[in-house]
């Protein structure tokens, strides 16, 4: 197995920069496997058949942000698909807003690794730290952002009743990122930041650095999609 790797990737709509976020991956990793889930939006069949990618269009909708509780566990539930479907070592995230700069040199020594280390809330870091000393506890999956698949399922089948920590911080109800992180947390894992990952052009804080994926780059996004971009990648 190695360092292998697969991507789990979930969209809404935006198909040229799905395609475009799926056919740089394609550049360098030809035949590692790729899910990608509708989340109650768009039918992406046609380019997941282009760039040989699994396809699943969920008639549920969780968004990545302003998300619910339900979301929250149904976001996970289909990250354990993917995880249960493959045999990589580890998964990266994948959004339509990140692209592929070339490959991975460097895996991280933690569970997972994403490009920031953003702060939970005071009252949520206390209880962490109560219960699992003093590790660095902060959160960061987003777009771009990896984890050893292996550990994931584990975690999950253990323990990933989120209930009681949302009254400590409300936005592990609602961005996508938070919870993710915290799931490995409250199951004595650990996070870092992953030097593969950049977000060059980030709106706010931009991280530049040599990674092998960039997030926040929305170049692609609201530019026109035709199937003409499909067949001219078969040639």
């Amino acid at each position: 197995m190695g360092d292998s790797l697969s991507v789990y990737m979930q969209v809404y709509r935006n198909p040229r920069a799905t395609f475009e976020a799926l056919r740089s991956f394609r550049s360098f990793y030809r035949r590692e496997p790729i899910t990608v889930v509708s989340d109650g939006g768009e039918d992406f069949s046609e380019i997941c058949n282009a760039v040989g990618a699994r396809f699943i269009h969920s008639k549920t909708t969780t968004t990545t942000q302003r998300m619910t509780l339900p979301g929250v566990y149904e976001y996970l539930a289909r990250i354990y698909a993917h995880c249960q479907a493959v045999d990589s070592k580890w998964v990266v995230l994948f959004e339509d807003d990140v692209r592929t700069v070339r490959t991975v040199r460097d895996f991280p020594l933690t569970d997972c690794a994403g490009p920031r280390f953003n702060i939970y809330h005071q009252n949520l870091t206390k209880v962490l730290v109560e219960k699992f000393g003093s590790m660095p506890f902060g959160y960061g999956m987003c777009g771009g952002s990896v984890f050893n698949r292996q550990v994931f399922i584990d975690c999950y089948e253990a323990n990933r009743s989120l209930e009681p920590y949302v009254s400590l911080d409300e936005r592990v109800s609602s961005w996508s990122d938070l919870p993710l992180t915290l799931l490995f947390q409250i199951n004595g894992r650990s996070y870092s930041v992953w030097s593969e990952v950049s977000e060059i052009f980030h709106p706010t804080h931009p991280i530049i650095r040599d990674a092998a994926f960039d997030h926040a780059y929305k170049y692609w996004y609201d530019k026109p999609f035709t199937v003409e971009l499909l067949l001219a990648g078969e040639q």
